[in-house]
């Protein structure tokens, strides 16, 4: 499969999200201004993730299935708030939740405790403790990054397969890249999400969409002939499915089955149906 803030699909896709400025949010022993409500002894304290997800199946949720061990720690109930979910099989490096505690841990220790207690594909890079109207989804400003590995080689290399889409079809880079184009800024994405996604609003703005060319290692030790690509996708949000279908329509335009222009005719017919497969497993595809 292929490899996306940051967080990465089983085998390619990655994905990476900053979130700067502050917004005010209301979560347990908050006021509606996102103030400590009754408990002033109460901090919010941030952990920053990296988690690598290598399983399929359905939408997940890296933060809420594995923290009942911060629970446990603190001897409280407590409720975290992630920035976001990952499709099945995403790697996620930096993604982040916060927590509201009044334990006496300090904050910048959690990392080290709940590192001993998670399994092995969850690491807390880092803990710290935040403002109290920090919320990691309601920010000003939210800049997300996938980016989605593609090993296009001849044979496929066992030593990437859980981090890179392996693809043995030649692929017109530049004309990828040309049909990159007509996506950038805002547009409605209704043709590059999953039929059963279940958003009132589908209108999301690209910032940057890069297809990058680099050596792998087969080429390099003369082995066969090849290379490493990055789909590099930024914006403020994506929709069930969006970089997976953007890969699938991007790659379709590589081996000549749509022109770059086709692209723009895609996304102007607001139609799931038009747009090629989701890029991975057929279990994957939509």
């Amino acid at each position: 499969m292929g490899s996306v803030h940051t967080c990465q699909q089983y085998g390619s896709e990655k994905t990476i999200a900053q979130q700067t400025h502050t917004a005010p949010y209301t979560q347990p022993h908050r006021n509606q201004k996102g103030e400590p409500a009754e408990h002033k002894a109460f901090r919010p304290v941030l952990l920053k993730i990296l988690h690598i997800h290598l399983k399929t199946g359905e939408k997940h949720d890296i933060i809420k299935p594995d923290f009942t061990e911060l629970s446990k720690l603190t001897g409280e109930n407590i409720v975290i708030i992630g920035a976001s979910r990952t499709d099945s099989g995403v790697h996620a490096m930096g993604n982040v939740a916060v927590f509201d505690t009044k334990s006496p841990i300090p904050p910048e220790r959690f990392s080290y405790a709940l590192n001993q207690k998670l399994p092995d594909d969850i690491v807390i890079v880092k803990s710290e403790e935040v403002p109290s109207d920090w919320h990691p989804r309601y920010q000003d400003h939210i800049v997300k990054t996938y980016e989605y590995h593609i090993l296009n080689t001849e044979v496929p290399d066992p030593t990437k397969r859980h981090n890179t889409y392996f693809v043995s079809y030649k692929l017109d880079v530049a004309k990828m890249r040309e049909a990159a184009e007509y996506l950038l800024g805002e547009h409605d994405f209704a043709s590059f999400c999953n039929i059963r996604t279940n958003v009132e609003d589908t209108v999301r703005t690209i910032y940057e969409l890069e297809v990058l060319e680099s050596e792998c290692a087969y080429a390099r030790n003369g082995h066969a002939a090849g290379r490493e690509l990055t789909i590099r996708i930024k914006g403020n949000g994506f929709l069930y499915n969006m970089v997976r279908i953007i890969v699938g329509t991007l790659l379709r335009v590589g081996r000549g089955f749509y022109t770059p222009e086709q692209v723009k005719e895609i996304l102007e017919a607001k139609d799931r149906q038009a747009a090629g497969t989701a890029a991975g497993t057929d279990a994957d595809a939509d």
